[in-house]
């Protein structure tokens, strides 16, 4: 009996962690469709300087630039919602100097009026790269 209990305390505190840290609360992650537009007509910039600063007009042209060397290499194409209730954006037609990939599905998460994060998949959805906070001023 003395067993039980510990056992059963065990199993009470782990369910309710579970069932805190699955909460449906937690919106972190949802692009609300009344949000969209902050992402629209102004530049974006990885908040790590990493990657490329990016920008999505809403006329569904997109563009890039990153510099390298004290160069900027410039990209444009077009964009399109590939699955808009998962935040997940189309980018293609992409050209310019240096480009290696002429596209991708760009999953966007956690959208604010200031920020939002990003993963980019190569190959149709099956990979995403690790996710990247995107800022809209270039500190």
């Amino acid at each position: 009996m003395k067993t039980r209990v510990p056992k059963m305390l065990f199993v009470l505190l782990l369910t309710s962690v579970f069932s805190v840290s699955c909460s449906s609360d937690d919106t972190d992650d949802v692009i609300v469709n009344d949000n969209l537009e902050l992402l629209f007509d102004k530049w974006w910039f990885d908040e790590a300087d990493f990657t490329a600063d990016i920008y999505f007009s809403s006329d569904n042209t997109y563009r890039q630039n990153i510099s390298l060397f004290g160069n900027d290499v410039l990209g444009e194409g077009n964009w399109q919602w590939f699955d808009q209730a998962a935040g997940i954006i189309e980018v293609t037609n992409l050209s310019g100097q240096g480009q290696t990939v002429s596209g991708g599905l760009y999953k966007i998460s956690s959208l604010t009026a200031t920020s939002f994060m990003l993963e980019i998949s190569f190959d149709d959805g099956e990979t995403y790269t690790d996710g990247r906070v995107y800022i809209d001023t270039d500190d």
